[in-house]
């Protein structure tokens, strides 16, 4: 189902003032029930956000509520002038997560943020960390996105994100 997409981009504060906006980097467009490797460079990015985030769409015009895309085994790393991942600035598995009470539920990391919704979310729980190995790319967890929301990792501190190279398994939901 080729409609399931992702953007990956960045979270762009607004100096001086609350708030920013999400600038994207990369469309992906999801069409398999496996996890798919995926490399996003940032070489072309100019701003001077410290947010790597990431947002559901759909494509063909298509416009429920629901979306889903998996997303596991984060890594932002930078790559030298010969291909080679030299330093991991962050990671991320979601395998060590606190249980949530629900029998499918993490809480996620406390430094990620929904920092921008697109409409009032009829379902809260979303994005979520979801346990249930068949949707993780390794372990038992993986991060459930919905579209409509942006979800942004923590801030990468002084990196300079053109530099770097954001790995991760993607997977839609099954059709």
């Amino acid at each position: 189902n080729k409609n399931y997409q992702l953007q990956v981009g960045v979270w762009e504060p607004v100096p001086g003032a609350e708030g920013g906006y999400f600038v994207p980097v990369a469309l992906v467009n999801n069409a398999t029930t496996d996890y798919e490797f995926v490399e996003c460079g940032f070489s072309n990015y100019t701003g001077n956000g410290t947010r790597i985030a990431f947002r559901n769409v759909l494509g063909g015009g298509m416009t429920w509520d629901y979306s889903y895309n998996y997303i596991d085994d984060i890594a932002f790393v930078y790559v030298d002038e010969n291909c080679q991942e030299v330093d991991e600035a962050y990671t991320e598995d979601f395998d060590n997560v606190a249980y949530s009470g629900e029998a499918t539920k993490g809480v996620a990391p406390d430094c990620w943020d929904v920092v921008a919704a697109e409409v009032e979310m009829s379902y809260d729980k979303y994005p979520q960390v979801y346990f249930n190995e068949t949707f993780a790319n390794s372990g038992s967890y993986s991060l459930r996105m919905v579209d409509r929301c942006v979800y942004a990792m923590p801030e990468l501190g002084d990196v300079e994100l053109s530099e770097y190279t954001l790995n991760f398994y993607l997977r839609q939901p099954n059709p």
